[in-house]
């Protein structure tokens, strides 16, 4: 199958996307990979649903660290932000 769309949720930190991942599998999906760390420290896993839907769950700890309304800004604003993430 050819995924057709792409969504994550951004969960607390990696214990809970590892946890997050063994509840999918329990609950009979199958995992695309198991929670992994990225390069630039995103901690990811992801399934594909039989409707093409790739489905993450994920942390990226230089955005957990924030509170919650100032993850809410526009992405144009949090572009600043970005930039420092990618370069650890």
């Amino acid at each position: 199958m050819v995924p057709q769309a792409s969504i994550e949720f951004e969960v607390a930190d990696a214990e809970a996307v590892a946890a997050a991942g063994g509840e999918l599998q329990r609950a009979g999906f199958e995992l695309l990979h198991p929670a992994r760390t990225e390069p630039w420290g995103q901690t990811v896993t992801r399934l594909l649903t039989e409707d093409g839907l790739i489905v993450g769950i994920s942390t990226l700890p230089c955005f957990t660290a924030k509170s919650l309304p100032e993850r809410l800004v526009p992405i144009s604003r949090q572009m600043p932000r970005w930039k420092s993430c990618m370069r650890r």
